[in-house]
């Protein structure tokens, strides 16, 4: 078996200054061993390991790896009397898992896993996709990326893509993906294996110490830190915007301070609290009235509990008094930081709410909008914001990640409404922003909603 692998000394002569990793591999056809050996800092790991695979040959290989040497400029993984036999087109993840684990110094790992795309153009504002496994929303971003990209508009921000599962690492398909927007992104990021920063929230990286969404928001702020951004834009993956929206929401920072803006945000179809600002933007009178009967028949049943100080809803519905309702309850109730909406917590409307968002997509998404501009809940109405997608700065944000009791939630959503209750800051929306939320993984078809509504726009033209 033909591997590449040197002698410490000549490696280090070869990668001075530089990052080297070793990894035992052993060809499960004829049993040959020896190492990739990855130097980090002057070559890809996907061309390391097309050039050992070209060498090798076959379509799988051995992992052997055991304990872990680690010397100056070289981290070593001694062979393992067992081994895990995977795809070749799965070893640079690995590989990009052993830097992200291994490395001292997070940020080393952050340089290395940005190498790949020599995206260096200074800006304020840093993108983070947070993704998750059997998505494909990602598609429409890079889409509606490539829009924004011919037009000339995309100085201001660059892209991260944050994934924890090894299937979701696929840079060759974003560079097919964004194509001439390539310059766009800025790095693919491993949130895998345990949180690497209990330098900002000792306690929840002590009581959640692998819970992958934390430590993607946590490499989110990192690397806004990293990049110095002003501001950070927060995508969940199931969240599709249109290019006129995208490109508003990434340069709506300053815009946003000179309101005082907490957050701004996009309106969502079923988003909370933007649904009936999205409908009376998008719908006419009689299918915003059978969306409202939606809401205004529900009860205020959610995810098997009943919440009976909201009933009865309002009917015929209204916003104003739901959402001052919300507002009311006592801090201590269940629903204070429920996020709790019709649109949300029943299924019919939910289902209502996407029909008649695709019924429009037609019409609205290709639309190149002039007119956006930002709405401020100056009264104070909306009692709780769904982060689904958002823009903030990275010094309100980094407040957010270090609340103390932060562990004590599912999410970070919790905390951000806190914090801008606390400081008296207002939710902002994006006007005319045709933004699609498919559906919330609480509905049982919400993959399938969700991929309906990501091939619809894959399909439009442009």
């Amino acid at each position: 078996m033909s591997a590449q692998h040197l002698p410490l000394a000549a490696a280090l002569a070869i990668c001075s200054g530089g990052l080297i990793i070793e990894v035992p591999i052993q060809s499960p056809e004829s049993g040959d061993g020896g190492y990739i050996q990855w130097r980090a800092k002057l070559q890809t790991a996907e061309d390391c390991v097309h050039n050992v695979r070209e060498a090798v040959g076959g379509e799988e290989i051995s992992l052997m790896i055991g304990k872990v040497l680690k010397r100056p400029g070289v981290v070593t993984a001694l062979p393992s009397t067992s081994s895990v036999t995977v795809p070749w087109s799965r070893v640079p993840q690995m590989l990009h898992g052993l830097l992200a684990e291994l490395v001292d110094v997070p940020e080393e790992a952050f340089a290395i896993e940005e190498v790949p795309f020599r995206s260096n153009y200074d800006t304020a504002v840093g993108m983070f996709l947070l993704m998750f496994p059997g998505r494909n929303g990602w598609r429409v971003l890079a889409k509606s990326l490539r829009d924004i990209w011919v037009r000339g508009l995309l100085s201001a921000a660059r892209l991260h893509v944050l994934v924890h599962h090894p299937d979701d690492w696929q840079p060759d398909s974003w560079r097919w993906a964004l194509a001439e927007a390539l310059p766009m992104l800025r790095g693919l990021h491993w949130c895998g294996g345990r949180n690497r920063f209990a330098r900002y929230n000792q306690a929840l990286v002590e009581k959640k110490p692998w819970d992958n969404y934390y430590h993607k928001v946590f490499t989110m702020f990192a690397l806004a830190q990293y990049h110095d951004y002003k501001y950070i834009v927060s995508l969940d993956d199931d969240v599709l915007l249109p290019p006129s929206t995208l490109a508003f929401l990434m340069s709506s920072g300053q815009p946003g301070d000179i309101l005082n803006c907490g957050v701004v945000s996009p309106l969502l179809q079923n988003g909370v609290p933007s649904v009936e600002l999205w409908a009376e933007e998008f719908l006419n009178a009689n299918e915003r009235e059978a969306l409202y009967n939606c809401f205004g028949g529900s009860t205020a049943d959610y995810i098997g509990e009943s919440y009976p100080e909201l009933e009865p809803l309002p009917s015929p519905w209204s916003a104003f008094d739901w959402y001052k309702r919300v507002k009311g309850l006592d801090r201590t109730s269940a629903l204070a930081h429920k996020g709790f909406h019709p649109v949300r917590s029943n299924d019919s409307c939910m289902e209502a709410a996407l029909e008649l968002a695709l019924n429009h997509m037609l019409a609205e998404w290709p639309r190149w909008r002039t007119d956006h501009r930002i709405m401020s809940d100056d009264i104070r109405l909306y009692p709780y914001f769904c982060n689904n997608a958002y823009l903030i700065r990275t010094d309100l944000y980094s407040e957010i990640i270090r609340q103390p009791d932060l562990w004590q939630g599912g999410a970070d959503e919790e905390h951000l409404n806190s914090v801008m209750h606390e400081r008296n800051l207002p939710m902002c929306f994006i006007s005319g922003s045709f933004g699609i939320h498919p559906a919330y993984s609480t509905h049982g078809r919400h993959l399938e909603m969700e991929n309906t509504a990501v091939s619809m726009v894959l399909a439009l033209d442009g």
